[in-house]
């Protein structure tokens, strides 16, 4: 069996936050905490947490609190990388062009992102 293809929102998410949610994103994944633990860990006021553990939701990744108001990370690590967005990596065009060589699902993900950026232009070497 294959598997199930996830999707995952297109936004503008800056590295030192995605950082941030992932940090948020690890520490659920090992065992349930508190929020206050969870504050600690990323450096954020309440106002902050709520809004990071509302980001991940929104991409999909699903969060619950147990009986004792711990936080934790519903589903696997996997399935939340898998929806969890990559910020921007500062890759110019050429550099992004020789990602895209091989014939992995994400490879041709990011040729046809590419092919789309360039109006359809080739992304092979000499062609014009």
């Amino acid at each position: 069996m294959g598997r199930k293809k996830q999707t995952v929102p297109s936004v503008n998410l800056s590295p030192l936050r995605a950082a941030r949610l992932y940090k948020l994103l690890n520490a659920l994944s090992v065992t349930p905490q508190t929020r206050m633990a969870l504050r600690r860990k990323l450096r954020v006021d309440v106002r902050g947490f709520y809004r990071d553990v509302e980001s991940l939701r929104k991409f999909g990744i699903e969060i619950e609190t147990d009986s004792a108001s711990r936080y934790l990370l519903a589903g696997s690590m996997d399935d939340a990388l898998a929806r969890f967005p990559l910020p921007d990596l500062g890759l110019n065009v050429r550099e992004a062009m020789q990602l895209v060589s091989g014939v992995a699902s994400a490879q041709t993900k990011l040729k046809r992102k590419i092919d789309a950026f360039l109006n359809g232009t080739s992304l092979k070497r000499g062609k014009k």
